[in-house]
């Protein structure tokens, strides 16, 4: 590809070796931004991960601008952790060991969290995680199987 190629006469023009690479290209080639040394990205601001509670207040602000929970996947970090409590509730559901807590699952359905986002898309039937739930005994009674290692219930 033409940035190998770049890159590859790029490193020869830095060791002093013959190569198609002229301090007039490489200069170009700076003003446009290119990138001679791969995989590495200039600048990379390197952050800490947000707690569940901030990401759950992004979850908020999205649902304000939107007027949904359902963040699309490829739609950067949120989007992921969205993607990510699903997983994690359903795990939950089955008794497997996850980050979701009964508390958790409560706080999301309190703003609407669509909990199945493609049972959502299917129209199939109407989710009973669409609207905000009451009490954690609510949330019990809405969600079925609840696995045995909780005793039957999620406290």
């Amino acid at each position: 590809s033409f940035v190998k190629l770049v890159r590859r006469d790029y490193k020869k023009y830095v060791q002093g070796k013959k190569c198609g690479m002229t301090a007039a290209r490489e200069a170009e080639l700076q003003a446009l931004g290119f990138v001679f040394e791969g995989g590495k990205t200039p600048e990379r601001k390197v952050t800490q991960p947000k707690s569940w509670e901030e990401r759950y207040q992004d979850l908020i602000r999205y649902k304000e601008q939107n007027g949904d929970t359902i963040v699309p996947q490829n739609s950067g970090r949120l989007g992921q952790w969205v993607h990510a409590q699903r997983v994690h509730y359903k795990k939950f559901k089955k008794g497997e060991q996850s980050q979701m807590t009964a508390e958790k699952a409560l706080k999301l359905s309190e703003i609407g969290f669509c909990f199945d986002a493609a049972e959502r898309f299917r129209g199939s039937r109407i989710s009973t995680m669409q609207r905000p739930l009451e009490t954690a005994e609510e949330v019990q009674v809405q969600i079925p199987d609840v696995p045995p290692a909780l005793g039957g219930s999620f406290y």
